[in-house]
């Protein structure tokens, strides 16, 4: 079994042949960039942890090769630079790379996005994240990912935007991003 296909159940009708032909797509792209030189991982925990070796986030790596991770992304085309970043920097932290070569594989459109984040690059991106995320008095700003956020149901921030729509009973907006949406 291929490294995508072994992932795959045995049987499940929600996986359609367009799946089957957009995970196809992505392991050629996948078997196209890796180097014969570093071992191919699929799902790998990344972590990052503080000096005392505290965890402070972790992530899974669809596909890393030394120091290249692949990240197949099967729905929209999003600013994963954070997340990237975020990989990249444990990836650098774990075992002591420079730089890391993204490539976000967006099997719904037959796209590669490369590019490469160096640990100067996400290491300060990453502590103020942290920094912010710890902040008990931080506002939380809405923004794409919101649906991924297990503070969604009771979110000020997003309890403003659906308060906004609902005052001005205004239903067909000029955009739906959470982020888009004015809070008056």
């Amino acid at each position: 079994a291929t490294m995508f296909e072994s992932r795959l159940p045995l049987y499940d009708e929600t996986i359609t042949d367009d799946d089957h032909e957009r995970l196809k797509w992505a392991k050629e792209q996948v078997d196209l960039r890796v180097s014969d030189e570093h071992e191919v991982e699929v799902e790998v925990k990344l972590t990052y942890s503080d000096r005392k070796f505290k965890e402070l986030y972790f992530g899974h790596g669809d596909v890393v090769n030394g120091p290249q991770l692949f990240d197949l992304k099967t729905g929209e085309q999003h600013a994963y630079w954070p997340q990237m970043a975020g990989y990249a920097l444990a990836l650098c932290d774990e075992r002591g790379y420079k730089q890391v070569d993204v490539h976000l594989l967006y099997s719904r459109f037959y796209k590669v996005k490369s590019y490469t984040i160096t640990k100067e690059q996400a290491e300060p991106l990453i502590n103020d994240i942290l920094v912010r995320v710890e902040d008990p008095g931080a506002e939380p700003t809405p923004n794409e990912f919101c649906g991924w956020c297990k503070n969604r149901p009771a979110c000020p921030a997003l309890k403003e935007r659906v308060d906004a729509i609902a005052v001005q009973q205004k239903w067909q907006l000029e955009s739906y991003r959470v982020d888009e949406i004015a809070k008056d």
